[in-house]
């Protein structure tokens, strides 16, 4: 009788993992596209699928939530699409979504589709969105995906380190022109008001002077740098100017394009203008972001497992941790303006007389 007992003991202990009670969860991309999404998408399918969890697919953001646009994805397709830019589910901006009503619209819609959790990977309005619905009884499990890198509560978000190559790459691209051609090249990269794809892509690529909005030059300010460094080396063929987005040509401050006249004029050499725009979000995931991005994912699908609500996940120190959503709203950015001053501070220096 002991010996049944044990037996039975036994048996129960070594139930198998897809024997775990079935959830449903329902995956969104929100806002910006960003390298790496695919890859937190598909992880999350494969790993979903070991706990017999059933995935739905939201396509088109908040908006196909509100319009109840679920769908399913053949397993076998996944990992080919882990590797692919963008994000295969596609994304929107809706800012609709600001309004109870269609809240309430999207929260019916999880109801009738028997979703537990819902997994959404965007930026900071995609995590307010998240917010918002948890406070509506929705558990939302939020990762960080946004070129930008302006969320505080990670310290690196999916998609940034391959906006940095493409970043990279194309700085060196335009040195190479401007060298030979003997111009200035003025370059201006994405971020928002976030100036860390310029701080990291500036230092990363040897820019010559890298603009924020932490420090703001006027043309005058600009051009009187240039003229310095080349007072300094006569020789020079090329300076190269990275400068975030959202600064000039707003708030007052000149265009680009009356900067780089202003420059040419001080200098007597042309200025070159190039707006990297959308080849930063497209990006092939690197290496580095695909470890990432499998990491957060595989660090949801353990959070959804153990039953943890309406969670925020991040990188901190090279390990993944997480935090309540609305924990994560009130977090501030840290100020880059002294590693702007260290990297900026020598080329702001004046020719010896």
């Amino acid at each position: 009788m002991n010996t049944k007992k044990t037996k039975n003991l036994k048996v129960e202990q070594e139930k198998p993992v897809h024997q775990s009670k079935a959830k449903r969860i329902a995956v969104l991309t929100s806002g910006g596209d960003a390298p790496g999404m695919n890859v937190v998408i598909s992880t999350i399918i494969k790993h979903a699928a070991i706990l017999n969890y059933e995935v739905l697919l939201v396509s088109e953001g908040y908006k196909g939530l509100v319009e109840g646009n679920f769908k399913t994805i053949d397993l076998n397709l996944v990992e080919a699409l882990a590797a692919v830019g963008g994000t295969f589910i596609y994304t929107s901006r809706f800012p609709e979504f600001q309004e109870l009503e269609v809240r309430e619209r999207a929260v019916a819609q999880l109801k009738a589709h028997n979703i537990d959790v819902l997994v959404i990977i965007g930026g900071d309005g995609s995590l307010n969105g998240a917010n918002k619905l948890s406070e509506m009884g929705v558990n939302c499990i939020a990762l960080p995906g946004t070129i930008d890198n302006d969320m505080a509560s990670s310290e690196f978000t999916i998609g940034f380190y391959t906006a940095l190559e493409t970043i990279g790459r194309s700085v060196q691209e335009i040195r190479n022109t401007c060298t030979s051609h003997n111009r200035i090249g003025l370059i201006e990269v994405m971020g928002r008001y976030c100036g860390d794809l310029a701080l990291y892509g500036g230092i990363a690529s040897g820019a010559d002077l890298i603009i924020t909005s932490e420090n703001v030059l006027t043309a005058k300010e600009i051009s009187q740098v240039v003229d310095n460094a080349y007072k300094r080396n006569p020789q020079r063929r090329t300076f190269i100017i990275l400068v975030s987005e959202m600064i000039y040509g707003s708030n007052g401050n000149p265009s680009l394009e009356a900067i780089a006249e202003v420059i040419s004029t001080v200098n007597q050499k042309r200025t070159a203008i190039n707006r990297l725009g959308y080849i930063q979000r497209g990006g092939t995931p690197t290496t580095m972001e695909r470890f990432w991005a499998t990491m957060m994912a595989i660090h949801a699908i353990e959070m959804i497992k153990d039953g943890k609500k309406n969670r925020m996940i991040g990188q901190k120190q090279n390990v993944v941790v997480d935090l309540p959503i609305a924990e994560a709203l009130k977090m501030k950015r840290p100020s880059r303006l002294e590693i702007l001053k260290k990297i900026n501070g020598f080329c702001t220096l004046k020719a010896r007389k």
